[in-house]
């Protein structure tokens, strides 16, 4: 997949951002979050070279979905690890460190979700927190990736709660809220079961990790 740049100059993009910004200002709301990610990001929006061009690994290519110390030996390792726990990476990503003593490659497999791993915790059967040894690397599911963003996304979706048409709906929306709390691909299984019964409803929305790219 190729990058899509904008097809105006940086400086153009950013006044409209600024403008974005004052309007946001003059209506009571903080303007500095919007300032924020436009100087982090403003740079590599407009980077061209070699590896910014298209979703790859390293060095022909960047991806989110594994640590930049990754490449396409990793994500074999680490898919035929998950196959082994009959687990699907629809909403995780993969950080990559090594053992300072053993040199050992350690891989924490993080699971998206407004709740922080924790002591004991289960999702889908998997115990989080816990090394497991497989192919001479260590691996360890954890979840709480985007956090603060997903504890958003499940205020606005119980708030919808209250607009929704239909059981099929209401039931849908519980499981999105409880995989987005949680880090269960499983409850996002279940609401994807609910919204393919729910026919031809007036107004049709989705959300989650459905498409996945590199």
């Amino acid at each position: 997949m190729k990058k899509f740049v904008p097809r105006v100059s940086s400086s153009k993009l950013e006044c409209l951002i600024n403008s974005t910004a004052a309007l946001a200002k003059q209506a009571g709301e903080s303007a500095s979050s919007l300032q924020s990610l436009w100087n982090k990001t403003k740079e590599l929006i407009y980077q061209l070279g070699s590896r910014h061009q298209s979703l790859a690994f390293g060095p022909g290519g960047i991806t989110t979905y594994f640590s930049s110390n990754c490449n396409a030996s990793d994500a074999t390792l680490v898919k035929d690890f998950m196959v082994s726990k009959n687990v699907e990476a629809w909403n995780s990503r993969v950080i990559k460190t090594f053992d300072t003593q053993t040199g050992q490659p350690k891989y924490e497999i993080r699971f998206a979700s407004a709740l922080a791993t924790g002591k004991a915790v289960v999702v889908d059967e998997l115990k989080l927190g816990v090394a497991i040894e497989y192919k001479g690397a260590s691996f360890t599911f954890t979840r709480g990736d985007f956090k603060q963003l997903l504890v958003r996304v499940n205020q606005q979706l119980t708030q919808a709660k209250g607009c929704l048409a239909s059981s099929l709906e209401k039931q849908m929306t519980d499981e999105l809220i409880r995989s987005f709390r949680t880090g269960s691909v499983e409850a996002h299984k279940n609401a994807s079961r609910f919204w393919v019964k729910n026919k031809n409803p007036v107004i049709e929305s989705y959300i989650g990790f459905i498409e996945t790219y590199q």
